[in-house]
């Protein structure tokens, strides 16, 4: 199977899966595009052909994961954010 059979076949399932795991995120759309890019490049190691279906769906649960972690790492923080710093703690011997 091509990548263009790939995402004829799953493409709209997949979408509809992401968009309802993400609350209809913004980044629905580059995600689902990350997840067949992920699905094309490992088709060769897919063993079972009968569970394509779980694999691919197992790469989007993936791709979902690895979108938001890499996300919140990224995020900036505003200026006027006040950061904490850390007080000695005292010795209570």
């Amino acid at each position: 199977m091509n990548l263009e059979q790939l995402w004829d076949e799953y493409h709209e399932h997949v979408r509809y899966f992401v968009l309802h795991k993400t609350n209809h995120h913004t980044d629905t759309e580059d995600i689902v595009q990350m997840t067949f890019m992920k699905a094309y490049e490992g088709m060769a190691r897919l063993q079972d052909e009968e569970k394509r279906r779980a694999w691919i769906f197992q790469i989007a649960r993936n791709s979902i994961i690895d979108h938001f972690r890499k996300e919140k790492k990224t995020e900036i923080l505003p200026d006027n954010v006040n950061i904490a710093r850390e007080e000695p703690v005292a010795d209570c011997n």
